[in-house]
Order: C-alpha cells, then sequence, then structure tokens
C-alpha cells in the first residue's frame, strides 16, 4: 500500500487560482465601498450647507416687511428690529438685512445690526446665486422671492454640484 500523502501539483493551482480569484472580488468590492463612501459624505456636505443656507433665507425673506433688492446674486431686505412691535413704523426700529456672493464663492448675511458673518462653510463652493422678485400675476412685482443655489464641493471622483431651489413670500403680504 502507498498512500500519498498531502497535494499534487494541480490541485495547489486550482486552490491558488480559486484563491485569486475570490481576493480580487473582494479586494475590488472594498474600493467600490470606499469611493461610495467618500462620495456620500461629499454630497451630505453640499446637501447640508445647502439646507442651512436656503433655510436662513427663506425664513428672513418671510420675515421681512419689504423688499429692498432681489436681483442676480444680491437680496436686501427690511425687517423690523423687534417683531413684537406692530406695524415697525418707525424707521429707528428697523433693520436691513442681505444676502450676497463674495468674491471666495461664498454666501455671507448682512445685518445693519451685527455686522457680517458667512453662511456656508468654507468646504463647499457657492458657484451660483440667483434671487429673482416674482412679477406676480397683472405683471406688479409681488412680495415673493425665488431663490436658486448651485453648490459644489469636493474633487475629482469626488466632485459633486448640485443646485437648490425654493419660493418665499413675505408674511402678511398674501
Amino acid at each position: 500500500m502507498n498512500r500519498s500523502r498531502g497535494y499534487t501539483f494541480i490541485e495547489l493551482v486550482v486552490y491558488i487560482a480559486l484563491f485569486s480569484v475570490v481576493s480580487i472580488v473582494v479586494i475590488l468590492s472594498i474600493g467600490k465601498l470606499i469611493q461610495a463612501y467618500g462620495r456620500i459624505r461629499v454630497e451630505r456636505r453640499v446637501a447640508l450647507a445647502a439646507e442651512i443656507a436656503m433655510e436662513r433665507m427663506v425664513r428672513e425673506v418671510r420675515m421681512a416687511r419689504s423688499i429692498g433688492t432681489a436681483a442676480g446674486s444680491i437680496l436686501s431686505l427690511t425687517s423690523c428690529s423687534d417683531p413684537s412691535i406692530a406695524g415697525c413704523a418707525s424707521p429707528a426700529h428697523t433693520i436691513t438685512r442681505s444676502f450676497t456672493l463674495n468674491a471666495s464663492n461664498q454666501i455671507d448675511f448682512t445685518d445693519s445690526d451685527n455686522g457680517t458673518f458667512r453662511l456656508t462653510p468654507d468646504d463647499v463652493q457657492v458657484t451660483q446665486l440667483t434671487f429673482t422678485q416674482d412679477s406676480g400675476t397683472s405683471g406688479v412685482l409681488s412680495k415673493a422671492v425665488y431663490v436658486s443655489i448651485k453648490i459644489e464641493a469636493g474633487s475629482g471622483d469626488y466632485r459633486v454640484a448640485r443646485t437648490f431651489q425654493s419660493f418665499a413670500i413675505l408674511r402678511g403680504s398674501y
């Protein structure tokens, strides 16, 4: 009786080939998961920046008393400094608030009482900001504003650009 122990050369080659195929599939799958994770992180940054900026702009338009300018990348509003004051008739109780796209592709919010601060984070770029005052049904300008923002972030395969739009009407104007 001659019993041979171990594997033959052909069995060894088959096992190595199977192990190689499985390893390649696993490595490629892990690579795709890492790419998807990176892209989702950038998508989240863009969506969060747009959500924060758009929410603030819409809230300020709704609370405003009047629209000064709503053209291109500039929106200027007049608001009451104290919302509890009925009518806000006195100029002493009014403040001017504005949104602009600055030279570093960020949205600035300016409040005549508190100064200017950046509304979007540094890790995103606002490549387009457009304000348009609604023309109304009879051609008379209404107290409503369309807002459109295009935000980009990331680089290379992880570059994401999305456009967000909203519409806001001044309270009490409808």
